[in-house]
């Protein structure tokens, strides 16, 4: 079975090199699922390469190692844009579910990776 590319923003790629993410989840068109249990992701991520002469080859620079001085002035690539040679993080499925957006739980939140309070409503639309 092929490893598949699945990108993820610089939050959530800080999630799991912190080990707070353990859930991954993604919008789908009900009753379909491009993803099956035992599939396995290869996770993509904004990033740079820097020629490196002591391995005679290009090796990554990855945004969510950065600092936030050093995010400032490196121009990274988009994470559509990272090769496969360049991923540092695999994950198997392990289970499939459907579920409805609003669903989500406090504790759903934050095995996904978010670090926010969600029993506080939205400032602006009042929606919890």
């Amino acid at each position: 079975m092929k490893p598949k590319p699945q990108s993820l923003s610089y939050d959530m790629v800080a999630a799991l090199k912190e080990n707070r993410k353990s859930v991954f989840r993604k919008l789908q068109v009900p009753g379909k699922h491009p993803h099956q249990v035992g599939d396995v992701l290869w996770i993509r991520e904004a990033h740079t390469s820097q020629y490196n002469e002591a391995y005679n080859d290009w090796l990554p620079i990855y945004q969510a190692d950065c600092s936030q001085w050093e995010m400032q002035s490196i121009r990274f690539k988009e994470q559509f844009l990272m090769p496969k040679k360049y991923a540092r993080f695999f994950l198997k499925i392990t289970k499939v579910t459907e579920e409805r957006l609003l669903d989500i739980t406090n504790e759903d939140a934050i095995r996904e990776g978010l670090i926010c309070d969600l029993s506080q409503s939205h400032p602006i639309t009042g929606l919890p």
